[in-house]
């Protein structure tokens, strides 16, 4: 069953794409379960955002106006779902009919949106989702079939509701396709990283290892701080690592774990991991060109183009201490 809805209470749509009634002839109504329609769109800093072009990525779609206050007072929100799931391929993009960029730059900067704000001047995206009033929130899933709607707005709860089992992780890694023993099986809770000294098992996306012997690892909040150890392992309490010593990181996409020496790695860009920028790492090169694309990324890396030097300009030039020191 289809049909137009008016959620007074502005909250979450669970069946059906929120639609208002009009007179007039409108495009064919979207339900949850549809494949959305494709849009390409310029934002603010002159870059084209086209949905074919986030495939295989959740989608966050905000409709909205710069005069609305339901807009401005829950952007941090939105702001702040992005910084949590980006790694985990999160995409959110902000649409506006308000056609005035002076206005909407303001708005953007005063609210330090940290992705996409387009304006939809002639409406046509608006349309093609059918929308009639603002703000409006559509949400998508990696295959961009649509999950639902929120008129109004919006918290975490909704989109979790939404995305949740898409964007869920409970921070627990396997180690390898050649790791042996229990202990390869996990990344203990309490593991900590031995260049920063932070708690690696939240940050999944971001995990790497090192497999000193067989079934004992050290585990890195990222490969940016895994190469600092590899090439010094002493300056963090470490032994000097043997010839048969595995490196494991997982592909940024899929998340399977890859053997460090075979994966590349993206330098730079607008994608952070928890230490601030990273070496990204990809099972193929075409993947991480295209990733860097993207994303602005500096360059593609294989294992053994990744120096020391390169490690420390990452770093800051300032190597960090692991705990207890």
């Amino acid at each position: 069953m289809k049909m137009s809805l008016l959620v007074a209470a502005f909250r979450l749509v669970p069946l059906l794409l929120l639609l208002l009634s009009a007179c007039s002839p409108s495009p064919a109504k979207l339900a949850v379960g549809d494949k959305a329609p494709d849009f390409l769109v310029e934002d603010l800093d002159g870059r084209s955002v086209s949905l074919a072009g986030l495939a295989g990525r959740p989608v966050v779609i905000r409709f909205f106006v710069t005069d609305c206050k339901f807009c401005r007072a829950d952007t941090g929100v939105f702001s702040d779902y992005y910084r949590k799931h980006q790694a985990q391929g999160l995409e959110v993009i902000y649409i506006t009919t308000t056609v005035d960029r002076a206005r909407v730059k303001a708005f953007a900067d005063d609210l330090k949106i940290p992705f996409p704000v387009a304006i939809d001047y002639n409406r046509k995206v608006s349309q093609s989702f059918n929308i009639k009033v603002e703000p409006q929130t559509v949400v998508l899933g990696g295959d961009h079939r649509i999950r639902g709607a929120i008129l109004g707005g919006v918290g975490e709860r909704e989109l979790d509701e939404l995305l949740g089992a898409q964007l869920s992780g409970a921070g627990t890694a396997p180690a390898g396709p050649a790791a042996t023993g229990p202990a390869a099986d996990v990344v203990k809770p309490d593991a900590r990283c031995p260049v920063c000294g932070m708690f690696v098992a939240k940050y999944e996306v971001w995990i790497s290892r090192i497999e000193e012997s067989p079934g004992h690892f050290l585990d890195f909040d990222g490969v940016k701080d895994l190469m600092a150890y590899r090439f010094n392992p002493a300056a963090y309490g470490g032994r000097e690592l043997k010839a048969e010593s595995r490196f494991l990181v997982r592909d940024y996409y899929s998340l399977q774990w890859l053997d460090g020496r075979e994966a590349f790695y993206v330098l730079g860009g607008d994608v952070l991991g928890p230490m601030g920028h990273e070496l990204v790492p990809f099972s193929g090169r075409a993947a991480a060109e295209a990733f860097m694309a993207d994303h602005h990324g500096r360059k593609v890396l294989a294992f053994d183009e990744i120096t020391p030097q390169l490690v420390a300009e990452l770093r800051g030039g300032d190597p960090m201490k692991p705990a207890g020191r």
